[in-house]
């Protein structure tokens, strides 16, 4: 009834008639007119001073923001990468770790700056995963624009080789005969949802403890805290007498650690999946901009030094320049919001 009563006095409501509103002035019209010429203007203008400051971009210290914490192969890289865009461009590169919260406080620092291209993401796979999990990021996925895809990452599945255990079929075997209380170290996003599409392809259960880093998981693992862990291969290939890999997720095997089989391999089919690496900068950057450093970051992903450094740290080589990452990054927040419907994976 109410809506109807709005409705009527809505109708019964006097309107003058047109010719009745205030005529228009000379000085309205020509104002009206001088603001439609300078349209196309502002336009041009606007994507002159963009390529102009990409032009002279980078012409101040840059800062690259790692969200995994310091010592651990991901964060190696990022400093090998600071190192030679520093190189090439003539410019100090700050690598800044801000850890904490699944990545989400490193990526919502960079989000929320502002899109001049001086703040830099070193970002992982979660990007895309948070989403799905988080439904508070502190940042809005649409803030973050794809630059550049660097490597791929595989995830080893790593314990200690004083724990008697040497193939993945030996440690499913003593998961369960454990009923529950085998600890492994989670040591980002990805290598959570692995670790649950893993319990429960083999039929056990084991309790996730989660890390802010590599280093600090396989320091609790050699400290016997924990009794497995997902991490790079390349640092559990660190450990050769310490550690022992049981099997690594992906397609195929890493060039570090040859004679470990990947999940297929030793019969987990459901463990195809890796991580990758890839570089972000907020949404409001300009396009040239983008471009720039997306061609830089491309440049440096495959001299010769890189890869050597990348293969070595167990993360194959898989370089994409901003239109081919922009068109991987988007199908994988289907992808992923597929496999945490499926599994039933929830943020811990």
């Amino acid at each position: 009834m109410d809506h109807l009563t709005i409705v009527l006095s809505t109708k019964n409501m006097h309107h003058p008639p047109r010719h009745q509103q205030p005529p228009e002035t000379s000085m309205q019209r020509r104002t009206i007119l001088s603001t439609l010429a300078l349209t196309p203007m502002l336009g041009h203008f606007s994507s002159a001073t963009a390529a102009e400051s990409a032009e002279s971009y980078p012409s101040k210290p840059i800062r690259l923001v790692v969200p995994f914490a310091p010592g651990g192969q991901f964060d190696g890289l990022a400093r090998l990468f600071a190192e030679k865009l520093s190189a090439s461009w003539k410019q100090t590169v700050i690598v800044e770790n801000k850890t904490g919260a699944a990545t989400m406080i490193g990526a919502a620092f960079v989000a929320k700056s502002p899109g001049d291209g001086y703040t830099i993401l070193f970002g992982a796979s979660g990007v895309v995963q948070n989403p799905s999990l988080y439904p508070k990021m502190g940042y809005e996925a649409s803030e973050l624009t794809p630059v550049a895809r660097m490597h791929d990452i595989p995830f080893s599945l790593a314990v200690l080789t004083s724990s008697g255990v040497n193939t993945l079929a030996e440690f499913i075997a003593k998961a369960k005969a454990a009923d529950g209380k085998l600890t492994y170290g989670q040591i980002s996003t990805t290598s959570q949802a692995l670790g649950e599409i893993f319990q429960q392809s083999a039929g056990i259960k084991l309790v996730g403890i989660p890390y802010k880093g590599e280093a600090n998981a396989v320091t609790d693992l050699l400290g016997g805290q924990i009794d497995a862990t997902f991490v790079s291969p390349g640092t559990a290939a660190n450990y050769p007498n310490k550690v022992k890999v049981l099997a690594i997720t992906g397609t195929k095997r890493v060039a570090r650690l040859p004679d470990v089989p990947t999940f297929d391999e030793a019969g987990i089919t459901t463990l195809k999946q890796s991580g990758w690496g890839g570089i972000f900068l907020p949404s409001t950057t300009p396009r040239p901009i983008v471009n720039k450093l997306s061609a830089e970051i491309a440049r440096i992903g495959v001299l010769p030094e890189v890869v050597q450094k990348t293969n070595n740290a167990g993360y194959p080589v898989s370089v994409a320049e901003a239109p081919e990452f922009e068109r991987f990054v988007n199908s994988e927040y289907g992808y992923w919001r597929d496999i945490f419907k499926r599994y039933n994976i929830k943020a811990e």
